[in-house]
């Protein structure tokens, strides 16, 4: 799982929505679990897109990443 930082997910950011590259077999759930325990903060809703080789989620967190404070 890694963060995707681009021109558009920098607008997104300042939403708190924060755009990850999953492993094509997580579930929502999954992701939601990882995320939490990771950065230990609240998610608010995921959305994920399922693409050819890679899987996107977006995130909404509850309040900003610590690393972008």
């Amino acid at each position: 799982m890694k963060l995707l930082i681009t021109e558009k997910t920098n607008k997104l950011i300042k939403q708190n929505q924060y755009i990850f590259e999953v492993d094509t077999t997580l579930t929502k759930k999954h992701i939601k679990l990882l995320l939490e325990q990771f950065y230990n903060i609240k998610i608010e809703r995921i959305n994920t897109l399922n693409m050819v080789s890679k899987k996107k989620a977006i995130v909404k967190f509850t309040k900003p990443i610590p690393i972008f404070e």
